[in-house]
């Protein structure tokens, strides 16, 4: 089976999707579609704002007519390993499927990392970035700097282990 797995995103204080988000759920969303996937899962907690990201993002693919039983959540994850492991406690199938990881270009690298590390067989697709707010993007990628450092190291760890 194949699955898409979007890594999730903040949701705004009015409950809505940030546009990070949106942008994910929304590809995630597409590659359905386009039967690329054969089903989704949507990763990502409760943060700063109510509901939780994978219900927000749920609510983004239901729009487009995607059936809720085509549809995983998983509603705990407050990182990017915490969205593979929980997923992986949530929806232990979803260890054998091919996953396509959706997220952004930015995130990509440290998402790809944590998925070797815990031995998934997996491909990213990112969506375009084009229209978004440049500021944040390179924002974005300076941020990911430290948290990739961050990760290598916490990750070597789970590869002993494994």
């Amino acid at each position: 089976m194949r699955t898409a797995i979007m890594l999730g995103a903040a949701v705004g204080p009015n409950g809505l999707a940030s546009p990070t988000l949106e942008r994910r759920a929304k590809h995630a969303a597409a590659l359905y579609l386009d039967g690329q996937v054969d089903r989704i899962l949507l990763t990502g907690g409760i943060g700063q704002n109510p509901p939780s990201e994978a219900h927000v993002a749920a609510q983004i693919c239901y729009s487009f007519g995607i059936n809720p039983s085509n549809v995983l959540l998983e509603e705990n994850a407050q990182t990017t390993l915490e969205n593979f492991v929980c997923a992986l406690d949530q929806h232990p199938s979803i260890q054998w499927d091919q996953l396509i990881i959706v997220t952004d270009k930015y995130h990509a690298l440290r998402a790809s990392m944590t998925a070797r590390a815990l031995r998934l067989n997996y491909k990213t697709d990112c969506p375009p970035l084009k229209g978004s707010n440049r500021r944040k993007i390179i924002k974005s990628y300076l941020r990911e700097i430290p948290a990739i450092l961050f990760y290598a190291v916490k990750l070597r760890s789970i590869i002993v282990q494994r």
